[in-house]
């Protein structure tokens, strides 16, 4: 009988590596060939990350195929150290929002030091918040650490978007609301931070009806660069495949969420 290596070992309950299990499935071109191949990437209950190619299409691809290509990628190579002065989350993270660094982005052919490091700056970010909460803020639980890496950022929850409430036709108090925007970025400025990413989608309401800013993966020094992968949101100005960390973007952000929110319900 053939080898099983999709399957998991004799005396384990791990779950099979299937299609349907992977993290990504994408399609690159070949830098060798110029060919299209599948790359597909997996994370495992213990957040142990693997990454595999094939020549193969996604469409033809089969759990054997995947699991045969799969090869683990070091944790150095994607998470950031666990450093003492980090706060570990000891709950459940069952109900929460958990922030992983972004592995399908991964490559172990080209130089992915980025990955961890633009992790470890969110990570860097989250911690500030947790030492100095705001309301308006998102609340940071602490980190999943597993094999003294950081492999997770543990989030509270928040159920709708303020893009939702507002395409549902929920009644939301704009002024309280644009109020409270301003003093959580106010407070982010404080600490010489932008939030670079403030857009309707990224204002939650928690469980008493209070607007909080959330998605803090932009957020950076004044100064820093952020990498958005060759696309700036709409609400911001300027073009390119880069953006400098600047107080303004908030501030020119939130007035384009309020026009936004005005031509969206004139009377709310």
């Amino acid at each position: 009988m053939p080898p099983r290596p999709f399957s998991a070992a004799p005396g384990t309950n791990w779950p099979a590596i299937t299609k349907a299990s992977l993290h990504s499935l994408t399609t690159e071109t070949s830098p060798s060939t110029g060919e299209q191949i599948s790359v597909f990437t997996y994370v495992s209950e213990t957040h142990v990350f693997r990454y595999g190619t094939s020549s193969k299409s996604p469409a033809g691809l089969t759990d054997r195929d995947v699991a045969l290509e799969l090869h683990p990628v070091l944790d150095s190579a994607v998470y950031p150290p666990l450093t003492p002065d980090l706060p570990v989350c000891s709950t459940p993270v069952d109900g929460k929002w958990v922030e992983y660094p972004r592995l399908k982005d991964c490559d172990p052919a080209k130089d992915n030091d980025w990955i961890p490091k633009a992790f470890q700056e969110q990570v860097e970010v989250l911690r500030l918040l947790y030492s100095y909460p705001h309301r308006s803020l998102v609340k940071f639980q602490g980190c999943l650490a597993r094999r003294g890496c950081v492999v997770g950022l543990v989030l509270q929850k928040y159920e709708m978007s303020l893009e939702e409430k507002v395409r549902r036709g929920q009644v939301v108090d704009r002024k309280v609301v644009m109020r409270d925007l301003k003093t959580a970025v106010e407070r982010l400025h404080m600490f010489g931070l932008a939030h670079n990413d403030v857009h309707p989608r990224n204002v939650m309401f928690d469980a008493f009806g209070n607007a909080v800013l959330v998605g803090f993966g932009w957020c950076k020094p004044f100064g820093k660069v952020v990498d958005r992968g060759g696309k700036l949101p709409e609400w911001y100005q300027g073009d390119g495949e880069v953006l400098t960390s600047d107080q303004k973007h908030d501030e020119e952000a939130l007035v384009r969420l309020e026009e936004w929110w005005a031509q969206t319900t004139p009377t709310g």
